[in-house]
């Protein structure tokens, strides 16, 4: 796929009711597979359809559907033929059998604590369908092997006719954060408020999505293809603005005296300025997939003349400047990575520095 593609408005309202449309998704490929199953007759047909429920139902989006129906397949096949094999054992020695059973279940819950841990338990769920208690044959478990098989494709063939992409997904929620993240720094920073605001709802808010936001970025690169490593420095540099947008704030209003020096600084409100527009301009990208002009080239003059502020006589008394100073140029230096590293998970190139 296209890592740069525009996001439609459409996909931007689909995707804004993902939960609702993924139920109505799931609704119509179960009826689908039912009447799929009535007309067939097979045996034991019911297991397709748990295993339709089991791969479809907790995972939207196309990127894990494909790893869940992989390990689904993986996971029945050879628990099912480990279960042969233990109904073969019942049928000459009872301890051989359990202690082949126990053999395979140290396994499976070694699986599970491992990289793939649904496999192991798949192969443990379906060993104890093969060998439970009730009367079982060798050919009712290579049936129910069969029908999980039919259900993994029936599920794959139809989530790929209308798929959700976490890339896509990831990308909405991202521009969404980064817009959260400017009117925090607007609301932080404005010359118009007479105290501090109160702004520790909203940057919780930003860390409880971000930890959404996590959720997306594995099945994120598996669709696009997209540098997964990239895709973490973006989300720790996400983390890294709310912490610096609080350390601002508080600089910002740490004592009178401070506040109005930097009230009456006419660079600094240009910075203020600039660094929202940036922030903007990076929530547009994640929609657009690509820049028109670098906005932050236009950072680079501001960044000189801030550390020509520092080093200032007048301002050398004043610390509580000096830190404020010191952590705009922090911002700054982070816009401009997350602004590389977004470009890079886009396949975008870098734009020429506005004029």
């Amino acid at each position: 796929m296209q890592r740069n593609t525009p996001i439609t408005a459409r996909q931007q309202a689909v995707y804004r009711h993902y939960r609702l449309i993924h139920g109505l998704r799931l609704a119509v490929v179960f009826m689908i597979t039912l009447s799929l199953l009535h007309h067939l007759n097979l045996p034991n047909d019911a297991w397709s359809l748990v295993t339709l429920v089991v791969i479809l139902g907790p995972l939207p989006y196309w990127g894990n559907i494909v790893t869940r129906t992989w390990h689904r397949v993986l996971g029945t096949c050879v628990g099912a033929a480990l279960g042969v094999v233990a109904l073969y054992l019942f049928q000459y020695v009872d301890w051989l059998g359990m202690l082949w059973c126990g053999a395979v279940m140290v396994v499976c819950g070694y699986m599970a604590l491992g990289k793939r841990p649904y496999v192991g338990l798949l192969l443990g769920i379906t060993l104890a369908v093969v060998v439970g208690p009730h009367p079982s044959t060798i050919d009712a478990a290579l049936w129910r092997a069969g029908d999980v098989l039919l259900g993994a494709l029936i599920a794959i063939v139809l989530a790929a006719l209308r798929p959700h992409k976490a890339y896509i997904h990831w990308r909405l929620k991202l521009a969404r954060q980064l817009q959260a993240t400017s009117l925090i720094y607007r609301s932080a920073l404005s010359p118009n408020l007479l105290q501090p605001p109160q702004l520790e709802r909203q940057r919780s808010q930003l860390m409880s999505e971000l930890v959404k936001l996590r959720t997306l970025l594995a099945p994120a690169a598996r669709e696009s293809g997209a540098p997964s490593q990239k895709m973490e420095q973006i989300q720790r540099s996400l983390r890294n603005l709310v912490a610096q947008l609080e350390l601002l704030g508080g600089a910002f209003w740490a004592n009178r005296q401070s506040h109005f020096m930097m009230l009456n600084a006419d660079l600094l409100r240009r910075a203020h300025q600039r660094i929202g527009d940036v922030l903007d301009q990076l929530a547009a990208l994640a929609l657009a997939g690509s820049l028109n002009q670098d906005m932050l080239g236009q950072l680079d003059g501001l960044d000189a003349d801030l550390r020509q502020l520092m080093i200032e006589p007048e301002k050398a008394q004043a610390p509580e400047v000096i830190g404020y100073l010191w952590l705009n140029l922090a911002l700054i230096e982070q816009l401009r990575a997350l602004q590389r590293d977004m470009l890079a998970v886009f396949g975008s190139s870098q734009p020429s520095a506005a004029a």
